[in-house]
């Protein structure tokens, strides 16, 4: 009795499996639906069983076989389209509805903003109105830096005389509709007095809250770091050699370049987490900025200003990559996020097909990484899991193509966090799979 219950078993158990699987399923299906009336014939008609059962079997063997009939051709090409064809029309009527969804979210979001927008355009006349309240002081106050407003203005100043064409500019927008305009190539000391008499200037005021609030106070956050830190080993760095240091380590061509780059300011930090610098490219540009400094301190060395540029950014919020550091970031990223892969339009197909609940995504490989406007990665991935129906019986396996970037926010170097670009899936072949499974 053991060994026929063994035998029914395996029989059953392999019969049960045939017929989970996708397409014998559907092709049954398909054959029952194009032959119910002969069913029913076989099993309700009048007449005798035997009579009954001859009728189908002389239904079955008169009828050829690759004939456009319901014997084989009609039963299999249903089940072709259900397999096949009806998950891919499923996944584009999904993808119209979730474009009109995301349409409408937009929408709604818009008009939420315009809202927001209307209420603080209501709120700054609110302000304007009230003589009472003195926002442009606090205006001017949040925005200065912590430096007493004298040691700043002395630092504009220096920075100022060195830039001419920036400085006419600046004064050209500070005195409008106070004064004539100076001659552009106008004195050195007739410059020192316009910015000595617009220092005592509301207007003057405003308009140099207004530059610190967008592009200097970045800058001059990254100088006053480097500055202060060189300073711990006894040597001295002028305004422009700090500027152009920064400027070297952002990848600017100079500190005027960093300065007209809207981009540089606050907001677009905030988005910033990587800065990639390739260590032969900066020395380089260190050490042009140490002979244009000029400086009779021997200590001052390009080596001595990458050690303190390494020190400095070591300690912000922002992580230093080389070249050899871009397939260790990239493998991390990959390792926190492969299970959000599975969730990418790019292997729901696959996933729809294989009719298995993936569980395990591995990294195969790091095809190629490199840096060009941004960091640029393809990584091989491979998911295996179970059965949809059977958590007993493994499931297909799927390979995956990966390419993650990360763009750059300021000047050249400066990157934000890494995102997928695209993802694609493709099921493995059956004999592939009993080859790895061996």
């Amino acid at each position: 009795m053991k060994i026929l219950e063994d035998i029914w078993s395996s029989m059953s158990g392999n019969a049960r499996t045939k017929i989970n699987d996708p397409f014998i399923g559907a092709f049954v299906a398909s054959w029952v639906a194009c032959n119910w009336n002969h069913l029913a014939i076989l099993i309700w008609g009048d007449g005798k069983p035997s009579e009954r059962i001859n009728t189908l079997h002389t239904y079955l063997t008169d009828s050829p076989l690759l004939a456009l009939n319901s014997i084989l051709v009609l039963p299999a090409l249903f089940a072709f389209l259900y397999v096949f064809i009806f998950p891919w029309l499923s996944l584009l009527f999904k993808s119209i509805q979730k474009a009109v969804n995301d349409r409408l979210h937009r929408q709604a979001i818009n008009i939420e903003l315009e809202k927001l927008r209307q209420q603080e355009d209501l709120n700054k006349l609110k302000l304007r109105s009230n003589p009472d309240k003195q926002f442009l002081t606090q205006m001017v106050q949040l925005d200065i830096d912590s430096k007493t407003e004298q040691l700043e203005l002395l630092r504009i100043e220096r920075f100022l005389s060195k830039e001419r064409a920036e400085e006419a500019t600046a004064k050209a927008a500070e005195a409008k509709g106070k004064a004539n305009i100076v001659q552009l190539d106008e004195a050195s000391k007739q410059r020192h007095a316009e910015i000595e008499r617009e220092r005592f200037n509301v207007n003057s005021a405003k308009v140099r809250a207004a530059l610190a609030s967008h592009r200097f106070p970045s800058a001059y956050r990254f100088m006053s770091l480097i500055e202060q830190s060189v300073k711990l080993d006894g040597v001295s760095l002028s305004l422009t050699a700090t500027g152009e240091v920064v400027a070297a380590i952002f990848g600017y061509d100079n500190f005027q370049a960093l300065i007209d780059d809207e981009k540089f300011n606050n907001i677009s930090f905030s988005n910033v987490e990587y800065i990639y610098y390739e260590s032969a490219d900066l020395a380089l540009k260190l050490e042009k900025v140490v002979l244009r400094e000029k400086s009779e301190n021997e200590d001052l060395t390009s080596d001595l200003l990458f050690d303190h540029v390494l020190t400095v950014f070591g300690d912000l919020p922002y992580k230093l990559l080389t070249k050899d550091d871009l397939e260790e970031i990239c493998v991390s990223f990959f390792e926190d996020n492969r299970y959000a892969i599975l969730e990418e339009e790019g292997v729901s197909g696959a996933i729809a097909e294989s009719d298995t609940i993936f569980e395990e995504v591995e990294l195969e490989s790091v095809e190629s990484v490199e840096f060009d406007d941004g960091i640029n990665a393809v990584i091989d991935a491979s998911a295996r899991g179970s059965h949809r129906k059977d958590a007993e019986i493994p499931g297909r396996s799927m390979s995956i193509s990966i390419e993650v970037k990360s763009t750059v926010q300021v000047g050249k170097y400066a990157l934000g966090a890494f995102e997928f670009v695209e993802v694609n899936g493709s099921l493995d072949d059956f004999h592939e799979e009993d080859e790895d499974a061996r």
